[in-house]
């Protein structure tokens, strides 16, 4: 069974742990947040919001079911909440809370999960989410039964991260819906296109370890780009990690949204970014318009044998996939990629990207300058097997694992950068392998410490 047909399959189920149903609500709300009013604040009453809710014997979820309610029917308080708490995925969402002590209409006695029932008016809970119909806030509502299927692509079966990329389409509308899980995180995206494939709007959900390790992060992000300027919408849910394994896998976050206008660079057509690549091929001195470029492929250099100058004039280039690098230079000569910021859609976090932004293998000649480089995976310049490669001028920060790494085949000549920020440290700047294997020793550099095959000068380091 491939990841879409598993996906659809669970998230379809009628009840998972006795918890929740793919039933609708017709109280239900796309923002899940709970308010209460003034006149139910002391009630001893509580109703379920999801269908199908079962009572248990004791406080937890492993406990035997007493008896099943259906959304709506009272059920009074018949004691203390439970000492101890419990996270479950209500609906695509995750509730962290007590268990009460309840009695149904018909005298039965048993315990409720808190964050299955609400007070009489209070605004809880959200409509089911599947593959095929979902609700998210500033994103939309979509039923993709009406929608035709155009593609599907599953990754490659031997990757590390398995997922896969649907395209559906309807009337002057494309959507894209892309799932990626691996041990470390989950990523959800969902990508709403007009015929031009030009964004119209992007949503991403995603789910990592954080920076505390003591928690799982979840994190929701809206871009609006049919406001002008585009707004970003955003918010995220940390859940203690001793809750995990979850019961489910949650889709959406709660709690409150924070608002941003984004960069007010115009945003590139569908055409001016399949313009760039034709141009990035062809080779020759290219000087872009200042656009925001969503690249859904990298920007690649490959085997370029005639000079070829790549000024971005102050564009932003945002790679959609997470796993891939945003510019890649290889087997190439006489290469200058300056005047641009590049970054992923999701740059945040130690696991949820693994793309480099710059990656350069086997060329001969590469300058990097005037660049901001923020937000990998992994790297954001990856040296590989290059010889006078020059990385002057430029800001390179939040990289996850390092600002530069290079093996112990490049020459490498690093100047006058500003690097803030990068590691898991935010302290590892510059990487060098000890060896021509990436995954043995490497040394890391948070000083103009110059090294056989690696040149250090006027750089300045913060974390």
């Amino acid at each position: 069974m491939n990841q879409l047909a598993k996906f659809l399959c669970f998230l379809s189920l009628s009840i998972f742990l006795g918890l929740q149903s793919c039933g609708g609500d017709s109280s239900a709300t796309t923002d899940n947040q709970t308010t209460t009013t003034e006149e139910t604040a002391n009630s001893t009453l509580r109703y379920p919001w999801v269908d199908q809710l079962n009572i248990r014997e004791s406080a937890n979820l492993r406990s035997r079911v007493v008896a099943t309610v259906d959304s709506g029917e009272a059920l009074e308080l018949a004691g203390e909440p439970s000492e101890a708490q419990e996270a479950a995925v209500l609906r695509g969402v995750v509730y962290l809370d007590n268990w009460y002590k309840v009695k149904t209409a018909a005298g039965v006695e048993g315990w409720v999960f808190g964050g299955a029932i609400k007070q009489k008016e209070e605004e809880k809970g959200n409509a089911p989410i599947t593959l095929e119909q979902f609700d998210f806030l500033y994103f939309g509502s979509f039923d993709l039964t009406t929608w035709e299927l155009v593609r599907s692509n599953e990754n490659d079966p031997e990757s590390d991260v398995s997922g896969e990329i649907v395209l559906f389409q309807k009337e002057d509308r494309y959507l894209e819906v892309e799932t990626a899980e691996s041990e470390y995180y989950d990523l959800y995206q969902y990508k709403l296109m007009d015929l031009g494939r030009n964004v119209l709007k992007l949503r991403t959900f995603r789910r990592e370890p954080a920076e505390t390790e003591s928690a799982i992060l979840f994190t929701e992000k809206v871009i609006d780009y049919t406001a002008s300027p585009a707004k970003e919408y955003l918010r995220t849910q940390a859940i203690p990690s001793k809750y995990f394994p979850l019961n489910a896998d949650p889709k959406m976050a709660t709690g409150q949204w924070t608002t941003q206008e984004t960069e007010e660079l115009p945003e590139a057509s569908y055409e001016e970014v399949q313009a760039l690549y034709r141009l990035v091929e062809a080779g020759g001195d290219i000087k872009l318009p200042a656009r925001a470029y969503l690249l859904d492929r990298p920007i690649e250099i490959i085997r370029q044998e005639e000079p070829t100058t790549l000024d971005g004039g102050g564009s932003t280039f945002t790679m959609l996939r997470l796993n891939e690098d945003v510019v890649k230079v290889a087997g190439s000569y006489d290469i200058t990629l300056k005047n641009f910021k590049a970054t992923h859609i999701e740059p945040d976090g130690f696991f949820a990207c693994t793309g480099n932004v710059i990656h350069v293998d086997a060329s001969v000649n590469v300058r990097i300058e005037q660049c901001e480089l923020n937000g990998s995976g992994i790297i954001g310049v990856m040296a590989y097997s290059s010889t006078n490669l020059q990385i002057v001028d430029n800001y390179i920060y939040n990289n996850s694992r390092y600002g530069i790494l290079i093996d112990d085949g490049s020459d490498v000549k690093v100047q006058n950068n500003r690097f803030e920020k990068n590691g898991p440290t935010g302290n590892n700047h510059v990487g060098k392998a000890r060896t021509n294997d990436m995954l043995g020793e490497i040394e890391s550099l948070n000083a103009d410490n110059s090294r056989e095959g690696l040149q250090m000068t006027g750089n300045s380091y913060s974390n």
